[in-house]
């Protein structure tokens, strides 16, 4: 096999490759820039922007007044969790 796929396994299997990658995120973070946080956000963009053409459209259908700078987006959080439903509250 041969291609670039080949040589990004071979460069992500190097010994130093992992440590290297771990410093750098370790940096980036230090500086506030989370750059896994950055891709599922930006990989959430075309998801929101479908729901909120869809939110706009409905709530227009329905009469009522919706403007851009009232949405806040949390673009990183489709998948995550709800949290755990459990303790003793719930008998």
């Amino acid at each position: 096999m041969s291609g670039p796929g080949r040589i990004r396994r071979a460069v992500a299997s190097s010994p130093t490759f992992r440590p290297l990658a771990q410093r750098t995120l370790s940096l980036l973070t230090e500086f506030g820039v989370n750059p896994i946080s950055l891709m599922r956000s930006v990989g959430g963009l075309p998801r929101f922007a479908a729901e909120a053409m869809r939110f706009r459209s409905l709530s227009r259908d329905a009469g009522l007044a919706t403007r851009i700078e009232y949405f806040h987006p949390v673009l990183s959080d489709y998948d995550g969790d709800a949290g755990v439903a459990g303790g003793h509250y719930f008998h």
